[in-house]
């Protein structure tokens, strides 16, 4: 398969000119890239118990948004945990790391980042439709800068679009496509946002097992 998928992509690429279409090289980057285009949700109750129906896809997406918020919500647990939640959160008392811990917070090395990109399996892009394969075949340079913008975020703030998912809903077999709860949500994150977890991953795991 690899093969076959290498002698497609030599095989696009040798018939790139000048006067290549745009919509020609797209339409061919979406299929190496793993997009594919979705037929959609056509209608959908606007509640479980509901008798009426929506076509609009935005009431659609928001019907979604809003059972699968109300199944994740505080609510769903019991008292005691919300209870306990809450006082962590209000818990604001300073806790002075340790020598291990401050080792954790330096700067991401050359190292760290080539050892996550040789570990990358999966080809589904996030929002910024960039996969893993493309992040395994970068030149040296932009490696570079890549390592540069992962520090910089490592040590100051995380950008939104890595804290931005796409949301598919997977229909569930045999069940009413019309109902909210006939579909389980898929999340979809930015491979970005994942290697950089990866990288804080591993160095977690070894505060862990080193101490």
């Amino acid at each position: 398969i690899k093969i076959a998928k290498r002698k497609s992509i030599d095989a696009f690429t040798s018939t790139i000119n000048p006067s290549s279409s745009i919509d020609y090289l797209w339409k061919n980057i979406k299929n190496f890239t793993g997009y594919r285009a979705h037929h959609g949700i056509h209608s959908m109750h606007t509640g479980n118990n509901s008798p009426s129906l929506t076509t609009k896809k935005d009431e659609i997406a928001n019907i979604l948004s809003q059972f699968w918020s109300k199944n994740a919500s505080n609510s769903n647990f019991p008292n005691e945990f919300q209870i306990h939640k809450q006082n962590s959160l209000n818990n604001t008392r300073t806790i002075s790391p340790s020598p291990a811990a401050e080792i954790i917070e330096k700067d991401i090395l050359e190292t760290e980042l080539t050892s996550v990109l040789q570990t990358l399996k999966g080809k589904t892009p996030g929002i910024d439709r960039i996969p893993y394969q493309m992040l395994k075949n970068l030149p040296y340079n932009m490696k570079h800068r890549l390592l540069q913008l992962y520090n910089n975020i490592f040590n100051g703030v995380i950008p939104q679009q890595f804290k931005t998912s796409v949301i598919i809903p997977i229909p569930k077999p045999n069940s009413d496509k019309t109902l909210p709860n006939s579909y389980r949500p898929i999340s979809l994150n930015s491979c970005l946002s994942k290697v950089l977890d990866k990288i804080i991953a591993n160095r977690l795991w070894w505060l862990v097992t080193a101490n």
